[in-house]
């Protein structure tokens, strides 16, 4: 009796993961690659407002944050790859410290307790945060991590597909595109 209810929730969440995949908006190559992601050029229309909350579920309105570049990356509790990126993650933040970026972890729907067990596990203490359930197909990623880009008008830039290297690459490059001019005073690459 369980193994068939484990069945159907296995295809149920194939058949999901098929049509999120589908869901995804058109993105444009920008060129750049690496052994484990792809970065993708944001061409399709801007989506809706991405909906978060804090782990206590309170509502998290992401316009608090106007005039910063905002990094926001998609994870889960079961995706390795996202638990062995978040050191990275915190790098990069800790290299653009002083600057106008906001390095945000949202995780896409696992309970407040599972979230805090990989943070301590991953060690990361970056700004953490949950998917909202109201969040529309343009916010479902059929590959976590996922990392989307938004600059400081709000308008998402890149969406960036599979774990970063060790050095926040190629996070690091596309937020340096959309901080001021070298001589600055900005981080250097």
């Amino acid at each position: 009796m369980a193994c068939a209810r484990l069945g159907r929730c296995c295809m149920h969440l194939l058949a999901a993961a098929v049509l999120l995949a589908g869901a995804l908006p058109e993105a444009r190559a920008a060129g750049a690659t690496s052994a484990t992601s792809t970065v993708k050029e944001w061409s399709a229309a801007q989506p809706a407002p991405i909906p978060l909350e804090r782990l206590n579920g309170s509502p998290f309105d992401l316009k608090q944050l106007q005039g910063k570049v905002v990094v926001i990356n998609l994870w889960a509790a079961w995706c390795a790859p996202c638990l062995t990126e978040m050191p990275a993650l915190a790098r990069l933040a800790r290299s653009v410290s002083g600057f106008p970026v906001e390095v945000l972890l949202v995780n896409t729907g696992d309970t407040p307790k599972a979230i805090e067990r990989a943070l301590a596990k991953a060690g990361a203490g970056l700004s953490t945060l949950r998917l909202a359930e109201t969040a529309g197909p343009s916010w479902r990623m059929a590959t976590l991590p996922a990392t989307v880009i938004v600059d400081g008008s709000g308008r998402v830039r890149w969406l960036v597909s599979g774990a970063i290297d060790e050095r926040g690459e190629p996070l690091r490059s596309l937020v340096l595109k959309l901080l001021p001019p070298a001589g600055t005073g900005r981080p250097q690459p």
